[in-house]
């Protein structure tokens, strides 16, 4: 880890008062780009080192030939144990490598030192995240690329798996991941850890170029990558509160174009397809809106469509009819104190239907309207209690369907089963339906249903 490693650099220089990059990689086996990063990052946090180029130059300790820790300042001290001494994945050694260091201190800084050590915590684990594991190799890539040795890997890629031999140049370790930068009969290449399926460090040696300078090339790499992560943009909307949201799903790839009139702030995100960017905006629901382009909100649709059609998968859906006659109409008297009068008389009735087919049973019927019977003119709605089966399951459930005819037609028709109404095998049945009627005069009910 890198603290255990930036100790052990500051105590090399101790000892020897001045070290190249290329000794300290040596020493711990790291690549030299590693130790240059690691030398650059103690000198960036306070510590009182510098570079001397030239022949006989390298890396020293402010003060030439003293290499005493108590040449550091008090605050240099601190910025040493903030550095390194906050890390909650921090090793055994790295403690032990403090501890020596609190005690090479002068007694006055030995108390702020620790205090230091203990005044941040880094805990490297997201919300919701699971412990970072170790990513398999990097031990032996690590080895190769220190001693300069070939390796042979059985990669897992998109065309499948390969067999190659490569020159190990360095390890990138990002986020989660981590990469091979390697020299191969076709020139550069990049390879995630995690896709290696076989490894084998060989004895012969791997060239590298004498000025190979792997930062410039693994930021190469990634703007390369980045741009094909973001070839395809959207304008959205959404609320203030989610921006932040919203940087979180997309990272760098977001932008905040300014604020609209109705208080949501303009957004444009990116990713490599129009799939990628609906699939990253799905979960907001309606907070999010796409303005553009259409494909992305073509994608979106799609993405709608398939969830109603898993979820509705999982509920098998069913179609069933039957025919039914009419008995027992009979008129309910309507008694008001003081009658409201329209242009189309209101009735109430009850009746009772029969069943036959799939649909097969009987329902008693409240059956309401407002209707001019000389015009053929008016609306009903009617609420049904069907007692019976349908394809064969029995039970009870409560349906009302309503409609508005001119006299030879219906329009506006409605109709739905009552939710938490059935009983017995028909308990759960939600859904909707229709009332047909035929050219011959046979009425039939059909019924669209699943039961939950």
């Amino acid at each position: 880890m890198r603290a255990d490693r930036l100790v052990a650099t500051l105590l090399l220089m101790q000892a020897r008062g001045r070290v190249t990059a290329a000794e300290v990689a040596d020493e711990l086996e790291v690549s030299v780009a590693t130790a240059r990063r690691d030398l650059e990052a103690l000198s960036t946090a306070g510590i009182p080192v510098y570079p001397q180029p030239g022949r006989g130059g390298g890396w020293s300790l402010v003060g030439g030939a003293r290499t005493d820790l108590t040449g550091l300042t008090a605050s240099e001290a601190q910025a040493l144990f903030l550095l390194v001494g906050s890390s909650s994945d921090r090793s055994a050694d790295a403690t032990s490598a403090l501890r020596k260091l609190v005690r090479a201190l002068p007694a006055t800084f030995r108390a702020e030192a620790e205090a230091a050590g203990r005044a941040v915590v880094v805990d490297p684990v997201g919300w919701g995240s699971a412990a970072r594991a170790r990513q398999p190799w990097v031990e032996q890539l690590q080895g190769a690329v220190v001693r300069r040795r070939q390796v042979a890997l059985t990669y897992s890629g998109r065309g499948g798996e390969s067999e190659r031999t490569v020159d190990p140049w360095a390890l990138v370790d990002k986020g989660d991941l981590w990469y091979l930068v390697a020299g191969t009969p076709a020139g550069r290449r990049t390879f995630r850890l995690d896709r290696i399926v076989g490894l084998t460090v060989l004895d012969s040696p791997a060239p590298r170029p004498d000025d190979l300078d792997v930062a410039g090339i693994w930021e190469s790499v990634v703007d390369e990558v980045e741009q094909r992560r973001s070839r395809v943009t959207a304008a959205v909307t959404t609320t203030p509160f989610l921006v932040r949201v919203v940087r979180d799903q997309f990272g760098r790839h977001v932008t905040v174009l300014g604020s609209d009139g109705d208080g949501r702030v303009r957004l444009e995100v990116a990713s490599h397809t129009a799939r990628s960017v609906a699939e990253k905006l799905a979960g907001f629901g309606a907070a999010v809106q796409v303005l553009e382009p259409a494909a992305v909100r073509d994608e979106l649709a799609v993405l709608g469509a398939e969830l109603v059609s898993v979820a509705s998968a999982s509920v098998p859906r069913m179609i069933t009819e039957g025919t039914f006659t009419v008995s027992g109409f009979t008129g309910v008297p309507i008694t008001e104190e003081r009658p409201v009068v329209t242009a189309l008389g209101v009735g109430v009735a009850t009746m009772e239907k029969q069943y036959a087919g799939a649909v097969e049973g009987r329902s008693t019927t409240l059956f309401t309207s407002a209707f001019d019977p000389e015009r053929g003119v008016g609306t009903y709605v009617a609420l049904e209690s069907f007692e019976g089966s349908l394809d064969g399951r029995s039970g009870t459930f409560n349906f009302v369907h309503a409609a508005s005819t001119s006299g030879t037609d219906r329009s506006d028709e409605h109709f739905l089963i009552v939710p938490s109404s059935g009983t017995g095998a028909l308990a759960g049945i939600v859904g909707s339906g229709a009332l047909v009627v035929d050219a011959d005069g046979t009425h039939r009910m059909r019924f669209d249903y699943t039961l939950d």
